[in-house]
């Protein structure tokens, strides 16, 4: 009976590691995060994060590198935030990043990400055309895009955007001033 409660103790100390205005919660060996009042991404992040929310906060920016000490996130939410820009190489060395959201932002420009993603939310932003071709460039795995509500990205769409993007399954695009494609 003991042993279990040093176990979960154990478990429970850890997560005291977690940074201010963040809460890590155990998800088998790894944690979830989620942060919350927060104005830019809290150091400190433990590197068994899997999951990290930073949804609905005040963040501006994303620095390069940010999330370089987080190999095995795989899961990242930043939408409803305030973000303007992303450094182009924020998303450096996320090997098993899968899902990410930017959505409901005001984010100009481009930034890279690691060819596994599957599922991308682009929606609510300020992309141009010439930023999604660089955004979706080598996402061979990209399953789920959802780019509507950037109004940068029309009129004259290209196809030759979805040029690396052969497993499409759910594409929204409604809401980009779009003439032609």
């Amino acid at each position: 009976m003991m042993l279990p409660l040093i176990l979960l103790l154990a478990v429970l100390h850890g997560s005291k590691q977690c940074p201010t205005k963040c809460k890590c919660r155990p998800f088998g060996k790894n944690l979830r995060v989620n942060c919350e009042g927060i104005d830019q991404v809290p150091k400190g992040i433990p590197p068994n994060t899997l999951t990290l929310n930073l949804a609905g906060n005040s963040l501006k920016g994303i620095r390069e590198g940010a999330f370089e000490t987080l190999p095995l996130l795989a899961k990242l939410d930043l939408s409803r935030n305030h973000l303007q820009l992303i450094a182009k190489n924020a998303f450096k060395n996320l090997t098993s990043l899968h899902l990410l959201l930017v959505s409901s932002n005001d984010i100009k420009g481009s930034f890279h990400l690691p060819s596994n993603v599957t599922t991308l939310l682009l929606r609510g932003n300020a992309f141009s055309l010439a930023d999604l071709k660089i955004i979706l460039r080598g996402l061979k795995r990209l399953v789920h895009l959802d780019i509507e509500d950037n109004r940068m990205i029309g009129p004259d769409f290209t196809a030759d955007v979805f040029v690396d993007l052969g497993n499409i399954v759910d594409l929204s695009m409604g809401n980009c001033d779009l003439e032609n494609i």
